[in-house]
């Protein structure tokens, strides 16, 4: 059997722009007179379970669910099985689940195994 390669381009996209996962110091951007909080901040930097692009395997809809965030997965082009011969780009965008957030998480703190 033969087996071909895949590239697969991961973007990481959330309503926020993300610079180390956790606290940054930073501020809420208005100029820097009000701390932001980011004792409930994400920490968890790895993203589970977006598998690479295999040929005619059906491409993931969702992450694996952590307990801080969960998310989705979005592939362009958005085929129902991967073809062979085809580059992919996958956007996952994260939500934060209740009790944490976005704020202070910095800017390409996330992987994609």
């Amino acid at each position: 059997m033969k087996y071909i390669k895949f590239l697969a381009t991961l973007l990481v996209t959330a309503t926020l722009a993300f610079t180390a996962c956790g606290d940054d110091g930073g501020t809420d951007g208005d100029g820097g007179t009000t701390p932001v909080t980011t004792e409930n901040a994400i920490n968890i930097a790895a993203i589970p379970g977006v598998t690479p692009p295999a040929y005619g395997q059906t491409p993931v809809t969702t992450i694996t669910a952590t307990e801080q965030y969960t998310g989705t997965v979005t592939w362009n082009p958005s085929d129902a099985t991967f073809a062979a011969s085809t580059v992919y780009t996958a956007t996952i965008t994260l939500t934060a689940k209740s009790g944490y957030t976005l704020n202070g998480v910095s800017a390409d703190c996330f992987t994609v195994a």
